[in-house]
């Protein structure tokens, strides 16, 4: 622990053991006990999947403990059933979050043994010593004599008087083995009499066991530094009499809630569980948050603090579905070549793995993720923009944009965010995205239609190409049911499973949306030449047209039923436009009689 930035040169060349200090499982897992092995999780893939180690990773889980043995007994159950409960727990949350499993757990109940043994050869070796009362202590001034590099800050005062007073020979000295107290406590018979495992000894033992005299990697969180892995060290150093024990250790910064200086603790009363977290944030979201802090950096865990982890969910989403939209011709694509977007790639692939190389540095690699696309997206205009039916564009260069959106793609499974999430294949985006797209050809349809002349032949084409849209719409699964009397706006009616079990559905037409449409249709009109709205057969065939696409009640069920999260902005946003377009075509054909001042006060007036 020299807390210097080394190169990673392991025993045995693309080989790496590492041991990680487990959760003590006597409650239910944190967002702080999420955060930092989410993050050994990217450092592991990183390691893995960037830099080829093979890797042979070892968690402790403490399950015998002081907190353990009170909530058994607060329970009235067995330490144990208290223990595998939790551990069975903090095993799903970790899955739920896509951490990878290490390939072994080691559990202090089934380690007693190799743990007695360990203190045997240490009290042999005098660096350790038993008390009257069959406790074992090891021997902090004797190491310390002959290590200089030990942390010279005591520990607190310890409230045990008698441990101060009549046992330990200097305060700092602590426990391998605690003699039996209660009888009540879970007991295990040893050389010095009955007793259970002091703290530190544990990962001591179970990492020697699994990995002899020499380990790469060690981590936990940095609270756990001193005197928990100083105690470690110790202990090892002692036991396999080297200097050093372990090669490297990563501490994981802590995650804060109310300030920066309170870390998230179940002894302090200020934890959020993880499965709480999930009901608000993705396990995405989170993993990226974990992914724009340095490992060793320390957290804050709020609202604003995860609007940067929200905003890179949302760019990642939007650059799949704008390059898929590129594919589709619907995006307009400017002074961009293949070959700049392949040596793009190929550079900010590089850089991002020269920021992973030092120090795993994942926040300037997401800077870089970011850089990419953020270069991409001005040359296809800053908001999707459908290609003019008259325009003479060249193909843009669809096969290099996809080599863009792969490099995102992969990183984004090499940090274990889970791509399948950014795909627009599931079925309910590709239902959006269908209608949508079904919208939009009838929108080139009417427009077309609008430049023919305005006789009889024109309006009867355009209905039939309304009547075109409505069977199209009813095969993606929308009915839009024809309206009884001519002014009335249309009311497609979604069907789905979701709609069907919710009889009860309430649609989202307050009179808050009603308003906030209103508004727009208002100005819409207000800026239109008064002639234009009332003479114009474009203008006719236009709003005609917006009234068919418009389906306020339908675009709401939608929303309920189908829409995914991340395009509810862009949908409220397509829904409010329609909506306002046709309350600027109810003005018209309704209230043309009036005069557009008369007719704009009618509109306002609507319910």
């Amino acid at each position: 622990m020299s807390k210097r930035t080394e190169k990673l040169q392991t025993k045995y060349p693309g080989t790496l053991f590492w041991y990680t200090c487990g959760p003590t499982v006597y409650d239910s897992s944190h967002i702080g006990h999420g955060s930092t092995y989410v993050t050994f999780d990217i450092i592991y893939r990183i390691l893995k999947n960037v830099f080829n180690y093979k890797i042979v990773l070892l968690m402790g889980i403490t399950d015998i403990d002081d907190k353990i043995i009170k909530r058994s007994k607060d329970e009235n159950v067995h330490y144990l059933e208290i223990a595998k409960k939790y551990e069975q727990e903090f095993i799903n949350d970790m899955n739920t979050l896509n951490v990878h499993p290490p390939n072994i757990y080691c559990r202090v109940s089934d380690h007693i043994q190799t743990i007695i043994d360990f203190i045997k050869k240490l009290v042999q070796d005098g660096c350790a010593y038993v008390t009257s009362s069959g406790s074992v202590y090891f021997d902090i001034s004797l190491y310390a004599q002959k290590n200089e590099t030990y942390p010279l800050t005591p520990l607190k005062q310890s409230t045990l008087v008698y441990d101060i007073l009549n046992e330990k020979r200097d305060q700092r000295d602590f426990a391998l083995w605690k003699a039996t107290k209660d009888e009540n406590e879970p007991t295990f018979k040893s050389p010095w009499g009955y007793g259970r495992p002091g703290w530190h000894i544990e990962c001591s033992a179970m990492a020697s066991r699994t990995f002899g005299s020499h380990l790469d990697i060690h981590s936990g969180g940095f609270d756990l530094w001193f005197p928990h892995h100083a105690n470690e060290i110790a202990q090892c150093n002692s036991y396999h009499n080297t200097k050093q024990w372990g090669t490297y250790w990563i501490h994981a910064g802590l995650l804060n809630t109310r300030s920066d200086e309170e870390k998230m603790s179940k002894s302090l009363q200020n934890t959020i569980s993880i499965r709480e977290m999930l009901k608000t944030y993705t396990p995405q979201q989170f993993r990226l948050f974990c992914l724009l802090q340095h490992h060793r950096q320390h957290r804050s865990f709020n609202s604003t603090s995860m609007k940067e982890a929200l905003f890179f969910d949302k760019l990642f989403l939007s650059f799949t579905d704008t390059v898929n939209a590129c594919q589709k011709g619907l995006l307009h694509m400017v002074n961009l070549s293949e070959s700049e977007i392949i040596e793009r790639v190929v550079q900010t692939n590089q850089d991002i793995i020269d920021c992973l190389a030092n120090d795993f540095s994942t926040p300037d690699a997401m800077g870089k993720l970011r850089e990419l696309i953020n270069w991409i997206n001005p040359k296809l205009s800053s908001s999707p923009k459908f290609l003019d039916e008259d325009s003479t564009t060249s193909a843009p260069p669809i096969g290099a944009l996809y080599l863009a959106l792969d490099l995102v793609q992969k990183w984004l499974d090499i940090f274990g965010v889970k791509i399948s999430s950014y795909s627009a294949n599931t079925s309910n985006e590709t239902l959006l995205t269908n209608v949508i797209e079904e919208a939009v050809q009838f929108r080139k349809n009417v427009r077309n239609i609008s430049r023919l002349s305005t006789n009889e032949d024109g309006k009867k084409t355009l209905l039939e190409s309304c009547d075109e849209f409505r069977s199209r719409m009813k095969y993606l699964g929308v009915e839009i049911k024809k309206s009884p009397t001519p002014l009335s706006v249309i009311h497609p009616v979604f069907y789905s499973p979701q709609h069907q079990q919710q009889s009860g559905l309430t649609m989202l037409t307050s009179s808050t949306h009603w308003k906030l449409e209103r508004v727009v249709a208002v100005a819409l009109l207000a800026i239109i030449p008064g002639s234009f709205v009332l003479d114009s057969s474009l203008m006719n065939y236009l709003l005609a047209g917006s009234l068919a696409m418009h389906a306020h009640w339908g675009m709401d069920t939608v929303l309920l039923d189908y829409c995914p999260r991340n395009a509810m902005p862009l949908a409220n946003a397509i829904r409010y436009i329609l909506t306002a377009v046709a309350f600027a075509g109810l003005c018209y054909y309704n209230y043309n009689d009036m005069g557009l001042t008369n007719a704009l006060k009618k509109l306002w007036a609507m319910h």
